[in-house]
């Protein structure tokens, strides 16, 4: 197998896996932003968890260990995160 070919065949099972993952998770991981500096991975999980089975639950924070403001929720299905959005989103 040249070198050309491999590449490609590479490229094709990681674009193949990135759109599995996409597929996924559609639905049913949400946003959350304005997070103030205090709140730690546990908070949202914590008022989140009324809503369904959450999976995950990440503050993004940079380097140093501080919040950059935002994070991600991810629940088990798709009616779980829309509950959750019909709760909390302040238009």
């Amino acid at each position: 197998q040249k070198k050309s070919e491999r590449e490609l065949e590479l490229e094709s099972r990681f674009e193949q896996t990135v759109k599995e993952t996409v597929d996924k998770f559609q639905g049913l991981n949400l946003y959350v932003g304005n997070l103030d500096d205090s709140i730690d991975d546990d908070k949202p999980k914590e008022l989140f968890s009324e809503f369904g089975a959450i999976i995950s639950c990440k503050v993004m924070r940079d380097s140093s260990g501080i919040s950059k403001g935002f994070g991600f929720g991810g629940f088990s299905t798709p009616e779980e995160a829309s509950c959750a959005v019909d709760a909390y989103v302040v238009v």
